[in-house]
């Protein structure tokens, strides 16, 4: 099998079925980045109210720490939410995530206040987050797999694109939230309450989004694969170790720049002097904007020219730019906002088409948890740690090895790449033909009668 797919052209059904499908997948996408999200945002605001502790700065570090604590539920999450997904089908796993993700955004806007159940508000708040920790374990995954699954073979890559880039669409719709909640009730309103209606505002995304993939199918490559149910899924993970490094080694090198530039950079560019966090704040949305779009560009390119070839391209525009663009701007040379562009323009190289290169490396029977699994293993190590990784390394004094270290992420994403061959991919469509494409290489199909229960 190979990464590219020819055909002939899509009926009008499957076309429009593939455009419902997709949006199925991606708002789920939008929904858990902004749900997740506006937590981090909203604590300054709703801490006092629910952490009944001595002073404002313990009130907000006990609320960082349930946001992390949200964190400790995914792998917990992947095992259960993938098996769902892998043994019941997307569209199943999709709904019920969702279904989670408001119902605990509409829990989050009802919980009652420290002054009437004292640390009963934060035990409340604590178990909500696990719950949601759990459910969007997989969801990103799960929405790739099935763009990718329900998508013609000539937009595997932009379908994949587009899902992924639901996550920085979230985010914006986050900090727009925020600006009315403030513009309406100025920051003492949201404090005394007004915080309740960000999460009131989540709620009702993932009520649409449940709708919307109430409406979806489900994905024919799911469906062919009828006897999926009836394997055993550790010793088919058992089979396939060298792919789900090869996930685990991409996503490393693609979390890290991620975390980076959204989370870290603003931070280490204030701490060093170079550029007021103010400053680089108020450009973000800019930068996000404008990364979306470069996202969903490199997934068309990757349909044309092969997703495996613009990941290893990505890694090395990474890993070879990253320093000299951070260095000219800690040094003045360069501005912040055509500094940030650079880099992303960059790293959308790789980012777009990784989500959907990952999904086809597993078969369907395994194909949410393998890639959960390792996917989330990379997320913790390698973007969990990172604002501790470059926060250490600034307070020692050893900030220019910052941009050295994403640079060495890169290559390790890089090494996992090369370690892909194109046959390797498994290429499941309902758009491939009537029979379909179930195994890559010769011995799957004898691997896959040995596990059967």
């Amino acid at each position: 099998m190979t990464e590219s797919a020819a055909g002939a052209s899509p009926t009008g059904r499957h076309a429009t079925g593939s455009r419902r499908e997709l949006a199925a997948a991606s708002v789920g996408t939008v929904v858990e980045a902004f749900d997740w999200s506006i937590y981090a945002v909203l604590a300054p605001y709703f801490a006092p109210a629910i952490f009944p502790v001595g002073n404002e700065v313990a009130q907000l570090l006990a609320a960082y720490l349930v946001f992390a604590v949200g964190f400790l539920a995914r792998p917990l999450g992947v095992v259960i939410m993938g098996r769902v997904a892998d043994l019941r089908g997307r569209k199943f796993a999709l709904i019920l995530s969702v279904g989670m993700i408001a119902a605990c955004s509409l829990l989050m806007a009802a919980v009652p206040t420290a002054e009437h159940i004292g640390w009963g508000a934060a035990l409340l708040v604590v178990v909500l987050r696990c719950v949601q920790g759990i459910s969007l374990s997989v969801e990103q995954n799960a929405a790739i797999t099935y763009a990718v699954e329900t998508a013609l073979p000539r937009r595997r890559y932009l379908s994949g694109a587009v899902v992924a880039s639901g996550l920085f669409v979230g985010n914006l719709l986050v900090y727009a939230t925020l600006a009315v909640l403030l513009l309406v009730f100025t920051s003492e309103g949201t404090t005394a309450g007004g915080w309740r209606l960000g999460f009131v505002v989540a709620g009702f995304f993932g009520l649409v989004a449940l709708w919307i993939r109430s409406g979806a199918e489900e994905s024919d490559a799911f469906r062919r694969d009828s006897s999926g149910a009836g394997r055993k899924q550790w010793p088919l993970l058992r089979a396939h170790v060298r792919p789900l490094v090869a996930i685990f080694l991409m996503t490393t090198g693609v979390v890290a720049a991620n975390y980076f530039f959204t989370v870290s950079l603003p931070v280490y560019l204030d701490d060093v002097g170079a550029v007021p966090r103010e400053t680089s704040s108020a450009m973000m949305p800019v930068v996000l904007g404008a990364f979306i779009g470069l996202t969903i560009v490199a997934g068309m390119v990757a349909d044309r020219v092969g997703g495996l070839w613009m990941a290893r391209l990505g890694a090395i525009c990474v890993a070879v730019a990253v320093v000299p663009i951070t260095m000219a701007m800690v040094a003045g040379r360069l501005p912040f906002l055509p500094g940030i562009l650079l880099f992303v323009a960059f790293f959308a190289i790789g980012f777009s088409p990784t989500g959907t290169l990952v999904t086809q490396l597993v078969p369907v029977s395994i194909r949410v948890t393998g890639v959960g699994i390792a996917g989330t293993l990379a997320v913790i190590l390698a973007g969990g740690t990172l604002p501790l990784v470059v926060q250490a390394l600034t307070a020692a004094g050893r900030q220019t090895f910052v941009p050295w270290y994403i640079a060495a992420l890169a290559v390790v994403s890089l090494a996992g790449a090369l370690i892909v061959r194109s046959r390797d991919l498994y290429t499941e469509s309902p758009h491939d033909g009537p029979e379909g494409t179930t195994a890559k290489k010769h011995g799957t199909d004898r691997i896959v009668a040995d596990v059967r229960e």
